[in-house]
């Protein structure tokens, strides 16, 4: 699979959240919710800048970096 941030080659882990649970080489193991998916599906897109900052203050705090439409940025993309 891409990464839904970069779009590297990325492999999917299977897990009990609702979204994907991704390892990418670039943006390291994260966890996407179902419904920013579905955001991003209908024309939204991440800053791959912010959103991989927040992805490390995540994991610099102990969390699994878990990214859902309350906190991520999500950018309006030209379609």
């Amino acid at each position: 699979m891409q990464c839904l941030i970069c779009g590297a080659e990325s492999v999917e882990h299977h897990s009990g959240y609702d979204g994907k649970d991704v390892a990418c080489p670039d943006c390291g193991r994260y966890v996407i919710a179902g419904s920013l998916i579905s955001a991003m599906s209908v024309g939204y897109g991440l800053s791959i800048k912010h959103t991989r900052e927040e992805l490390d203050r995540m994991r610099d705090q102990g969390q699994i970096p878990i990214l859902a439409t309350s906190n991520a940025r999500l950018l309006r993309l030209n379609k």
